[in-house]
């Protein structure tokens, strides 16, 4: 059987901590265009994290964003369209907007879960807010949103705190709140996507850069990467190939090393633009 030539490349993220590698067929396969639709979400399951965390490891640690929580009172709709139809009135009439009603360049990155009460909860990093609102505002509007005039979910309602550190921000989009893993109670099945984004373009996603190496190099990146992090303790699954880390200026030497080169030391975060750290790359 004729198997079609593969490409194989290396992606990385020089502001944020993610770097991907990733083999291409150049000819793809007849039954490629057969496979089946993702299905409806029906849980925050591990791969759906997968793909939360990986998005969130393209974001730039160089923009410190603001951690959003916003809660229900004691009684809450139990339609989840309405949980979803409330964050997005919220997110796209108050938290996006000024009090003229102009686009703010605010966007951020939400996630669903439950609390002990069974109540529908909602983190989120929020990056571009300039504070045009106070949070006591922002607390006034989420309830107007959810329709609630309690006193105590005035107070206790909503938070929104601006992140101090990288250190923070990744613990935040971890296993902390963002991409910890939740018990789902009954009734939770079906409530459609757990995350997601809004004001997507103010996103400050790093700009990615791609470069290919050979099938050698490849694998030997591959067993750098794995034995990198069994050093912590951890194990990762055969098939993983995105890896999460802030010391660019080291694997970029491991590229190299794994092409069998000599090259210099690049730092990538010390450049002022990502085009000066991308072109001054030795690959």
């Amino acid at each position: 059987m004729h198997e079609s030539p593969v490409t194989r490349h290396v992606t990385i993220w020089p502001f944020a901590s993610r770097f991907c590698l990733s083999s291409v067929e150049v000819e793809p396969r007849a039954d490629f265009a057969d496979r089946p639709a993702r299905g409806k979400c029906g849980a925050f399951g591990p791969r759906s994290r997968s793909r939360l965390i990986q998005y969130l490891a393209t974001v730039r640690h160089d923009v410190l964003p603001w951690f959003l929580t916003l809660t229900y009172p004691a009684d809450w709709p139990l339609e989840w369209n309405a949980w979803k139809s409330h964050l997005d009135r919220f997110a796209n009439h108050f938290l996006t907007r000024d009090t003229l009603h102009n686009r703010l360049p605010v966007g951020g990155v939400w996630k669903l879960e439950p609390q002990q009460r069974g109540a529908p909860h909602f983190h989120a990093i929020v990056y571009g807010y300039d504070g045009g609102r106070s949070v006591a505002e922002l607390a006034v509007a989420w309830s107007k949103v959810i329709g609630t005039n309690c006193p105590h979910h005035l107070k206790y309602g909503l938070s929104f705190t601006p992140a101090r550190s990288v250190r923070g921000v990744m613990a935040y989009a971890g296993k902390k709140y963002l991409g910890k893993s939740v018990v789902l109670p009954n009734g939770w099945e079906r409530v459609g996507r757990y995350w997601g984004v809004f004001g997507r373009k103010f996103v400050p996603v790093s700009q990615s850069f791609s470069a290919s190496l050979s099938e050698r190099g490849w694998y030997r990146l591959r067993r750098l990467m794995r034995a990198s992090l069994r050093s912590k303790g951890v194990r990762l699954d055969f098939r993983c190939l995105n890896f999460y880390t802030q010391h660019h200026r080291q694997w970029a030497r491991a590229f190299a090393w794994a092409e069998g080169e000599l090259v210099q030391t690049v730092d990538f975060t010390g450049s002022s633009s990502p085009e000066e750290a991308l072109s001054a790359q030795p690959f």
